[in-house]
């Protein structure tokens, strides 16, 4: 399935949303970037806002496209800014937001697929967090 996600960062911090603790989804009670499926009739960037919208009330000004990931994933970023922050509010899917640095994402109970590109690209992570932007896509994972 199609989808869109987004590594929003704030303060050297990405926030992360805690996924519904229902038995019918998948990975229930995990962490994850926020987003999700891309929706008939939507471009990827379409389906990245609806979801910021359904999941912390807020579009970021200045989301932009970073890549495509593999699994047909299309990858946003955007620095919050104070008051973006202050406008956060989780909305009708998740239990819970926060903010988290990469040391401490690695001590909470994160979906296996983001487990996996936090450690694997996790240099190029930090340079993303740091300078909101990467010399080369490649060293996040991304086309």
């Amino acid at each position: 399935m199609a989808s869109s996600t987004s590594i929003l960062v704030h303060n050297n911090k990405i926030l992360l949303i805690l996924r519904d603790d229902k038995p019918e989804i998948s990975e229930p009670n995990t962490w994850q970037l926020p987003g999700g499926g891309v929706e008939e009739g939507e471009d990827y960037f379409q389906a990245i806002s609806r979801e910021l919208e359904e999941e912390i009330s807020i579009i970021p000004q200045q989301l932009k496209y970073l890549g495509s990931a593999p699994g047909d994933t299309k990858v946003f970023f955007a620095f919050l800014n104070d008051e973006e922050v202050m406008n956060i509010k989780l909305g009708n899917e998740g239990q819970k937001l926060e903010f988290f640095n990469l040391e401490d994402a690695f001590k909470i109970n994160l979906t296996k697929k983001l487990q996996f590109y936090l450690s694997k690209f996790k240099d190029g992570i930090v340079e993303l967090i740091k300078n909101g932007e990467v010399g080369d896509t490649a060293s996040l994972g991304l086309n």
